[in-house]
């Protein structure tokens, strides 16, 4: 079971960046989203996230140091089904501009804020495993908080 929600969390990390990439190509929207159950508020808050950023023309790609460690992987008693990885992840990407360019012909940076969060990600086994609900306990502006990742 943790190495199935591994490889989910994997998966949806992968499918984000993606979407973030280019907001406005649905099948990377649709692959993102595939990771949620249909009724899990987080996807309802990404669907508007990812229409806001695309109605703007913005899109954003991950730092050199982005990264996120799996912390743990908690199974409550007695389920199969369910597990919650409490996972943490670093951002030292950008948001920027995708449709213009400044006057000097750079690109036009929205946000570039570094951000590190320690969220548990509520997993639950269906056809395949679908995040279901998150829930954020730390967040760390401006610096990393996370641990390190580990060697591979």
């Amino acid at each position: 079971m943790r190495a199935e929600v591994t490889a989910a969390q994997e998966k949806y990390f992968t499918s984000f960046l993606s979407a973030l990439a280019d907001p406005q190509d649905h099948a990377r929207v649709d692959a993102l989203l595939a990771s949620y159950t249909l009724t899990a508020e987080p996807r309802a808050d990404v669907v508007q996230w990812l229409a806001n950023l695309a109605d703007r023309a913005f899109a954003g790609r991950s730092g050199p140091g982005t990264y996120y460690v799996i912390e743990k992987i908690t199974v409550p008693p007695g389920t199969v089904d369910i597990a919650v990885a409490t996972v943490c992840g670093y951002d030292d990407g950008v948001l920027f501009d995708a449709r213009q360019r400044a006057p000097d012909g750079s690109e036009i940076i929205v946000n570039d804020l570094l951000l590190s969060e320690r969220t548990d990600f509520t997993w639950v086994r269906r056809d395949v495993w679908q995040i279901d609900s998150v829930r954020t306990t730390d967040t760390w502006k401006g610096r990393n908080g996370c641990p390190p990742r580990e060697p591979s």
